[in-house]
């Protein structure tokens, strides 16, 4: 069960991230879009929302979602959802600059990745902040 999930999270990250890039091309987090934005704040923690973000994101959670019009909920299978639809985000996350022409894994960094304020150990604070949320849910989905 594990391979296929992950097999999939891959895939449909990667897919994402590569119509990101062909939306946002070298401009990321929607720099020269036509979006609102907002910026967010717990404690320390800040980050900005876009209006095409929020509508993206929105749309894949619900689209991962579809499996219901075929069957009924269950809270297993909802616990399966949420926790790939999180792993999406960090890969997805991810693909987009090792993919990104304009990118690629020498300037994934904060001097470079300005929409990212805090990094540790070369990543986004962001992914160490989600990674054992979608890691908790596939635990209690594979334990159900």
């Amino acid at each position: 069960m594990l391979i296929p999930f992950f097999v999939f999270i891959i895939i449909a990250s990667l897919l994402v991230a590569l119509t990101e890039i062909q939306i946002e091309g070298k401009f990321g987090w929607a720099k020269n879009l036509p979006t609102w934005r907002k910026t967010i704040s717990f404690g320390k923690l800040k980050f900005e929302v876009t209006g095409y973000h929020l509508c993206f994101f929105s749309m894949l959670f619900v689209m991962i979602h579809s499996c219901y019009i075929f069957q009924p909920f269950a809270i297993k299978t909802e616990l399966f959802i949420l926790s790939a639809y999180t792993f999406m985000t960090i890969f997805e996350d991810f693909f987009w600059f090792v993919f990104n022409p304009d990118y690629g894994l020498k300037k994934y960094n904060k001097e470079n990745v300005y929409w990212f304020k805090t990094w540790y150990i070369g990543f986004p604070s962001f992914y160490f902040i989600v990674l054992p949320i979608a890691i908790i849910l596939l635990i209690i989905a594979n334990q159900l």
